[in-house]
C-alpha cells in the first residue's frame, strides 16, 4: 500500500511540475515577434511531420530519441521551448524532464502543441528539409 500510494504521489508531482513549466501559445508567439533569445524544438514523430511540414517559426526539429546524443546542441543558457503535435501528448513534457536531468533547467513544453499553435491562426513556415538534400 506505501508503494501505491508513493507511486501515486510521485505521479501527482510530475503532473504539477508539468503544468507550472508549460508555455502558453500566446506567450512563445510573443517572445518570437519580440525576436527574443530561444530555442524552440520540433518533437513531433516522422509520421505527424509529413502530414503536416509546416513548423514554428525559427523551430528546429529533432526527434525526441536522438536528443540524448544531441542535448550539447541546446543552450543552458536560454528558454527551450518543446512542442509535439497534440495537447494532451506527453512527448513534450517527457523529453522535458529527459533534459533537465541533463542539467538544462529553462525548458518549458508548448501548452496545446502544434495543434493548439496551429488553431490559434499563429504563423508557420515550411520545412526547409528538402533543401539540405
Amino acid at each position: 500500500a506505501i508503494y501505491v500510494v508513493r507511486k501515486i504521489v510521485i505521479r501527482k508531482r510530475f503532473i504539477r511540475n508539468l503544468r507550472i513549466a508549460r508555455i502558453k501559445p500566446e506567450e512563445l508567439k510573443d517572445k518570437i515577434d519580440a525576436d527574443d533569445d530561444l530555442m524552440i524544438i520540433d518533437l513531433r514523430d516522422s509520421l505527424d511531420f509529413e502530414a503536416n511540414p509546416l513548423m514554428i517559426p525559427k523551430s528546429l526539429r529533432i526527434q525526441p530519441e536522438e536528443l540524448e546524443q544531441r542535448h550539447e546542441e541546446l543552450y543552458k543558457d536560454r528558454d527551450i521551448v518543446l512542442f509535439c503535435t497534440w495537447p494532451n501528448e506527453a512527448t513534450s513534457a517527457r523529453v522535458a524532464l529527459q533534459l533537465k536531468r541533463l542539467g538544462i533547467e529553462r525548458v518549458r513544453p508548448l501548452q496545446g502543441g502544434f495543434q493548439e499553435w496551429i488553431d490559434l491562426g499563429f504563423p508557420t513556415v515550411e520545412s526547409d528539409l528538402d533543401h539540405h538534400s
